[in-house]
């Protein structure tokens, strides 16, 4: 969630205390000057994505950008934010999940083979692949043990936070169980034989519509 007031005037803010145009910033994002003319003018609202690698060559926190916080210090892990959103960019297979693509890179970054990581994991290297190639949903636990595996949070691989940081993992997840539980949808879910794995997709699904109304709104 944005609040497009404040984004628009701290953003503005922000470059005229750094001395930085309209141009330079959208050089450094990816984007055209217009793009960031309208972020400021309020007629256009920026995706998750493009805020963070505002803030990361701006050297702010996020959550300040957005409006969500009046910290303005960068987040320890801004850069590493920034890299998880240029490596997804350049995956050139579009049918891969956002979970896939990011277990693929923790994979990738962690210098050990397929084999050796799934031996660690206790699961075999045909379900580690069947993963990383968006043919199979771990379950909630087999989720977990990945996630604690690699040091990250559930929220990361899921796509739900480009924060790595177990600490920075926020409460929408807990959220988004209360309206499947309100909604009587995980009572249904649980009579079915594959629960666990039928839950993690509720839940990524659930959260995957809520961004996209979001961003509708």
């Amino acid at each position: 969630m944005v609040n497009l007031e404040l984004f628009s005037q701290r953003l503005k803010n922000i470059l005229r205390t750094k001395k930085m145009s309209n141009g330079k910033l959208a050089t450094y994002i990816g984007q055209t000057t217009g793009s960031i003319s309208r972020y400021i003018s309020k007629e256009r609202t920026p995706n998750e994505g493009a805020i963070i690698k505002m803030a990361y060559f701006l050297n702010v926190n996020p959550n300040y950008l957005k409006g969500l916080s009046n910290e303005i210090e960068a987040p320890l892990d801004i850069k590493d934010q920034y890299l998880t959103i240029c490596e997804e960019e350049t995956m050139s297979d579009n049918e891969l999940t956002v979970f896939s693509k990011r277990l693929k890179m923790l994979v990738n970054e962690s210098g050990k083979r397929n084999k050796e990581i799934a031996f660690e994991l206790n699961i075999s290297n045909g379900v580690l692949s069947n993963y990383i190639n968006s043919k199979r949903e771990p379950s909630f636990d087999t989720l977990r043990i990945i996630c604690n595996y690699f040091n990250v949070s559930s929220d990361y691989l899921l796509g739900i936070s480009y924060s790595k940081n177990k600490k920075e993992e926020n409460n929408f997840k807990n959220k988004m169980i209360d309206i499947l539980m309100k909604g009587g949808i995980l009572d249904i879910a649980s009579e079915h034989k594959d629960y666990e794995e039928l839950f993690v997709n509720l839940l990524k699904h659930t959260c995957q519509t809520f961004k996209i109304v979001k961003n509708k709104l």
